[in-house]
């Protein structure tokens, strides 16, 4: 199921309390028509922009580590030459796209490795965290994670010279895999704590194992001890990019109870900044379930989801990572088309966000919700109120036809004809309907006020992306 943001509920909700309670109905279809048709055609502008411009530097750059660095292992007892090399190759590229690459050495336990990143100054000190990590099992590595590191590697080449509200940081992170998210954990802690940067990240997003799935998923966000879901901005970030773009971006279904959606803190290399309050988006493709809540591959590998439901994969329970499909000519055999377009997919919804975001972004998303929150509020209350009335109007009519009814009979027996009630009902049935009529276009353009500042938020955001869209066109990355 496609995630609905809550500007759309905002629009829903209002529009539908409106259309109930408004005798011009018309009206309201008129409203709802023509914002529609508006939204509509700026989607389709806004995905028309980005087709064809995303992922392709991604996939060139999977290619390449598929050819040149399958095997990128990093466990206790060896630190293969491959995993060394291509993170000796990540640092030329991003040298060649004009960076001065950072380097963190670090020991976790038995594990050492080595943390490349690069830092893109924004209008704001308060830094975004991009990230993926660069090891892999004893597979060719494509899916997990040579996607997330091509993505990453086309991003900072994309933002190099972009003016963005934030700053960029672009990690790529050694030993995810046998090492407990090692180089994640020690960037946290013994880079950005003990350098006392980690009050400047305002958020962290991490790119996983994208290649397969027959899903593109975002999860983030962390329940409290109440229960209460916190920390989810930038998983609501995520879900407005992709439907400003027209991209499907799923979140995880209710039958999962291994994880709480639409969080799912361990897995990747985000946990760590979860763990310290870093609010985060988790990125990855999958399939947890089918729409029925069936399937998955617990009993067959230990894990509560799969990643792909053709049956071309069966043997391994549909698993692509860390199986003998995690390989590219397989996976463009098997599933053609499914690697470019999920490269695509994704580099699209993080060069949104990565435009958008800034450090008022939170309370922005925030105060959306709330206005989500009043308006379903607001018809819920409507609609009850509505209800009420009817059944007021049958017992008030009930009542009026019964005291009619006696009073006629009581004025024939003295043949004296009581012509007073007439006038006083109908000057109540006035007013009434006048106060409902003024109550129902306050209503109509709190609606209008309502979609109109969503729909104005919603085409800057696209004509930025778009605008963006033109300049890297120009480029010819």
């Amino acid at each position: 199921m496609r995630i609905r943001t809550f500007f759309k509920k905002i629009a829903v909700c209002t529009l539908s309390a409106a259309i109930l309670l408004s005798p011009a109905s018309a009206l309201g279809a008129d409203i709802q028509t023509d914002m529609t048709s508006a939204e509509s055609q700026d989607t389709e502008s806004a995905a028309s922009e980005t087709e064809d411009l995303y992922g392709v530097e991604a996939y060139a750059n999977l290619e390449a580590i598929y050819q040149n660095f399958p095997q990128r292992i990093n466990d206790e007892n060896n630190r293969s030459e491959n995993v060394t090399n291509a993170g000796l190759w990540i640092q030329s590229q991003l040298e060649s796209y004009g960076y001065e690459v950072s380097t963190h050495d670090f020991t976790h336990f038995n594990f050492t490795g080595t943390n490349y990143f690069v830092t893109k100054p924004g209008k704001s000190d308060k830094t975004i965290i991009i990230g993926a990590h660069y090891d892999s099992m004893p597979t060719a590595g494509v899916d997990d994670n040579g996607s997330g590191v091509s993505v990453l590697l086309e991003l900072a080449h994309r933002f190099y010279d972009v003016d963005t509200p934030c700053t960029l940081q672009f990690v790529f992170f050694d030993t995810e895999e046998y090492g407990a998210y090692a180089g994640s954990s020690c960037f946290v802690y013994t880079y950005l704590m003990t350098n006392n940067l980690l009050d400047d990240v305002l958020c962290c997003i991490n790119i996983d194992s994208i290649a397969g799935g027959d899903r593109l998923y975002g999860y983030g966000g962390e329940y409290d001890e109440d229960g209460k879901l916190t920390r989810e901005w930038v998983y609501d970030e995520a879900n407005l990019i992709a439907d400003d773009l027209g991209l499907d971006l799923y979140t995880l279904p209710e039958q999962v109870t291994e994880f709480q959606s639409p969080t799912r803190l361990l897995g990747s290399d985000s946990y760590y900044f979860a763990k310290e309050g870093i609010p985060y988006l988790y990125m990855e493709a999958s399939l947890w379930c089918n729409d029925d809540g069936t399937g998955g591959n617990d009993e067959t590998h230990l894990t509560c989801h799969y990643q792909t439901a053709n049956e071309a994969f069966a043997s391994t329970g549909g698993q692509i990572m860390h199986t003998e499909f995690d390989d590219l000519n397989r996976l463009n055999e098997l599933l053609p088309g499914r690697v470019q377009k999920n490269l695509h997919d994704a580099s699209a919804i993080v060069t949104g966000m990565l435009l958008d975001i800034s450090p008022n972004t939170e309370a922005g998303i925030a105060a959306g919700k709330a206005a989500a929150s009043a308006a379903t509020q607001e018809e819920s209350s409507s609609t009850d109120n509505s209800i009420e009335d009817n059944v007021s109007e049958d017992s008030s009519f009930e009542n009026d036809t019964s005291e009619s009814i006696e009073s006629e009979t009581q004025n024939a027996s003295l043949d004296e004809p009581n012509e007073s009630a007439a006038p006083v009902i109908e000057s109540d049935h006035k007013f009434m309907t006048g106060l409902f009529a003024a109550a129902a276009i306050v209503l109509i353009l709190f609606v209008v006020f309502l979609l109109t500042a969503a729909l104005t938020a919603n085409q800057r955001r696209r004509k930025r992306i778009r605008r963006f869209g033109e300049d890297y066109k120009k480029k010819k990355y």
